[in-house]
């Protein structure tokens, strides 16, 4: 009977989202109850296929937001698009979906391509970043009240990061395994190892050892002595910290 009860639900649920799906988006966003950090220009389609105009989120502006409909995700408790977004220097797409009953939301087949300016632009990030950004994601799922997971990698080449003083990473890789983010870099004026647990929350523990290579300049030792004061005998420094994804 509870068999029954579930099929009945979802199908009931599934009909409200077809006919959700069939309005215009400029209306049913119109009406939305959304975040005051969002905004956009224009609204275009419907929720089944549709876009944004210069959207913006906490003051960053994107170039369009574009979304189609997956239906056959609907089957599994799902409502799901496949979504890209544009940015200068910037450009994502792949599958969002959000659990009809669990709350929980997913990621899949996310691909995208940027630079470190455009990145950093993006998350409002309070350093800069040069080099180019290679992401492939072949899932991630954030639940309510569980750590996150998922599986990819993301390539960061002629890396760089603009905290006062330009530090070179060279080539920083980061692959997601289950709960689990390793880094790694070489090539440039800091050596990085070190990986980032996920955390309910969303949050994460991240913990990295940053080893100054022959080529690093006393700035960029300077930055590492603030960043993680207490060295090792050799150099190492040591970088220990935990943080939540949202606020």
């Amino acid at each position: 009977m509870a068999g029954v009860v579930g099929y009945v639900g979802v199908g009931v649920a599934a009909y409200v989202v077809f006919l959700v799906a069939g309005l215009p988006a400029a209306v049913v966003l119109q009406h939305a109850e959304l975040p005051p950090e969002a905004g956009w220009d224009q609204a275009r389609g419907t929720v089944w296929a549709g876009g944004l105009e210069g959207p913006w989120w906490r003051g960053t502006r994107l170039d369009s937001l574009e979304w189609r409909f997956r239906p056959w995700r609907l089957a599994l408790g799902e409502a799901a698009v496949q979504a890209r977004l544009a940015a200068p220097g910037l450009e994502l797409t792949g599958d969002v979906a959000f659990g009809l009953w669990s709350r929980r939301l997913s990621l899949s087949d996310l691909h995208g391509e940027g630079t470190g300016t455009g990145v950093a632009r993006v998350l409002a990030l309070p350093v800069g970043l040069e080099g180019g950004f290679r992401l492939d994601l072949a899932g991630l799922t954030v639940p309510v009240e569980e750590a996150p997971s998922g599986e990819g990698r993301l390539d960061w080449r002629d890396a760089a990061v603009t905290a006062g003083p330009s530090v070179g990473l060279g080539r920083v890789t980061a692959v997601l395994d289950d709960g689990r983010l390793g880094l790694e870099a070489r090539g440039g004026e800091v050596e990085v190892d070190g990986h980032v647990e996920l955390v309910a929350g969303p949050g994460y523990s991240l913990e990295l050892l940053l080893v100054p290579t022959a080529t690093a300049g006393q700035a960029t030792i300077g930055l590492l002595e603030s960043m993680a004061p207490s060295a090792r005998r050799d150099g190492r420094h040591r970088l220990r910290h935990q943080g939540r994804f949202l606020p």
